[in-house]
């Protein structure tokens, strides 16, 4: 991941101006559902009548088998083909939770349309992963960008990221442990194609606060809406030094220090990362953090967009 973010302050903040006036017209961002998570108590569907449920809608049992980590727990992987296409859903019946979770992965309006035909029991919304892929882009200079200047309001835990993480990702908190909203940033390839992609998972506690609690719903929420907690800031790390008396060569340890914790693998790395290490110097450092102009312009090309063509499903 070092390779791709700045190692200076000079070049920190090259690459801070060099997106000041960033046209978003001449990139392409492609929003997509990568997976969505509902659950379904044993009160509504009991677990021996989880397999029949999934065929009487027309899917196809692949695979079921005990878990690896829970003997208890039973997985079951099943497959449809809609118009053409397969699509999967995995399933994880769990006893101790009292509850089937199914996992519907890369779906679009034609799964999503099938899905609500089958929504006879009560469900719980639980989790759904929104990204965004930036198209037309430099993505060195892209990743790079946002590996150093986005972060999360109020992200929760932070954890280690594992030095051999592939491919280079950068995350803004724990996206696993949270239980609001998770996000990360990567550079991807599919097919052929590379592009930076910036996913957000949004949990239950989130989706309550957004007033959602369908699949319809989490279809039609818009990118404004669920990457509204993504923030893009620049570091003001010449006005913090100063403020701290900080001055010849003490400035140039604390360069390291600082842009080491940017670089680093602890506390995520990143601006998250550099935001931890000023709270040991200034209780309060938020006033060192600008909001970038790419923030503003950001939202504003994203706004009203939606992962699911509005009109392309019905509830």
């Amino acid at each position: 991941m070092k390779k791709y973010k700045p190692d200076s302050f000079a070049e920190y903040q090259e690459l801070s101006d060099s997106f000041m006036d960033f046209e978003f017209s001449s990139i392409e961002i492609k929003p997509s559902i990568d997976y969505l998570k509902f659950s379904i108590s044993f009160i509504d569907l009991p677990s021996r009548n989880v397999s029949d449920y999934l065929k009487e809608n027309g899917f196809e049992i692949t695979r079921s088998y005990p878990d690896g980590g829970d003997a208890t727990i039973t997985n079951i992987q099943a497959q449809i083909s809609i118009g053409g296409k397969w699509y999967g859903l995995f399933c994880k019946v769990v006893p101790k939770c009292f509850r089937t979770t199914f996992r519907m992965v890369d779906p679009d309006k034609n799964f999503f349309n099938h899905m609500f035909g089958m929504m006879y029991y009560p469900y719980v919304l639980s989790e759904v992963e929104y990204s965004l892929d930036f198209h037309g882009c430099d993505n060195g200079e892209m990743f790079s960008f946002l590996a150093s200047h986005g972060n999360l309001k109020k992200p929760g835990n932070l954890f280690t990221v594992d030095e051999y993480d592939y491919p280079p990702t950068q995350y803004f908190n724990n996206v696993r442990d949270t239980n609001q909203v998770g996000c990360k940033v990567y550079i991807k390839e599919k097919e052929a194609l590379v592009f930076v992609r910036l996913e957000v998972s949004i949990k239950q506690r989130q989706f309550r606060v957004l007033g959602i609690d369908s699949l319809f719903g989490a279809t039609q929420v818009t990118a404004d809406e669920v990457f509204r907690k993504l923030q893009i800031q620049a570091f003001d790390f010449e006005n913090f030094l100063k403020n701290l008396g900080i001055q010849g060569y003490e400035y140039q340890d604390f360069e390291q220090d600082i842009m080491g914790a940017m670089n680093g693998n602890a506390n995520c790395g990143g601006l998250t990362a550099v935001k931890k290490m000023a709270e040991a110097f200034k209780p309060n450092p938020a006033y060192y953090f600008k909001t970038h102009p790419f923030q503003d312009a950001f939202h504003s090309a994203i706004k009203n967009m939606t992962f699911v063509p509005s009109g392309a499903v019905t509830d």
